[in-house]
């Protein structure tokens, strides 16, 4: 999986599937903003404003840092079973006129 994310790079769209501690399977949906050693990972000002999900594993050697809705998921590349690119959200529909 390492080299797929290095292949998208920082600033791609992607989803993760990835294996908790506990075993259980979640998903990270979001935008590539760091791919390197947990231990290297300086956060920016915009992780800093939004709530993480998880802090950076400790030992968990390299990972993927995905920017959610949520705030910046860390994935452990080690834990990840599957991930893919996704195209960008869609556009938000204009509201409606009402009927007059």
């Amino acid at each position: 999986m390492a080299d797929l994310f290095d292949a998208l790079g920082v600033g791609a769209r992607v989803v993760a599937r990835y294996r908790l501690r506990d075993e259980t399977l979640t998903d990270a949906l979001g935008e590539i903003v760091y791919i390197g050693s947990a231990e290297d990972y300086v956060p920016d000002a915009d992780s800093l404003h939004a709530e993480s999900e998880a802090s950076a594993p400790v030992g968990a050697g390299r990972v993927v840092v995905v920017r959610t809705r949520r705030g910046d998921v860390f994935v452990p590349t080690a834990r990840v079973t599957h991930a893919k690119p996704v195209p960008p959200p869609p556009q938000r529909r204009a509201p409606r006129r009402s009927a007059e």
